[in-house]
């Protein structure tokens, strides 16, 4: 893992779960299909999204698939 993917999933987490109008993080994989996202109603939790799979963001009235955000790059 990347000493900055680490502190994505770490330190940068922390400071923005104590942003209060913050509701969803989310991570990309650059050299994979997949997506890390962590939801405040959810408990910041780590969902994990992979190849073929949506992913939904209801407070942004938003859906979408892995494919759609690697389509041209992978």
């Amino acid at each position: 893992m990347y000493v900055t993917a680490l502190y994505d999933r770490t330190e940068k987490l922390a400071c923005y779960r104590r942003c209060a109008m913050l509701e969803v993080y989310m991570l990309v994989h650059q050299d994979e299909p997949l997506v890390e996202v962590y939801r405040k109603e959810r408990g910041w939790k780590q969902e994990l999204f992979g190849e073929g799979q949506m992913i939904s963001l209801e407070q942004l009235d938003l859906e979408f698939s892995l494919k759609a955000i690697y389509e041209g790059v992978l």
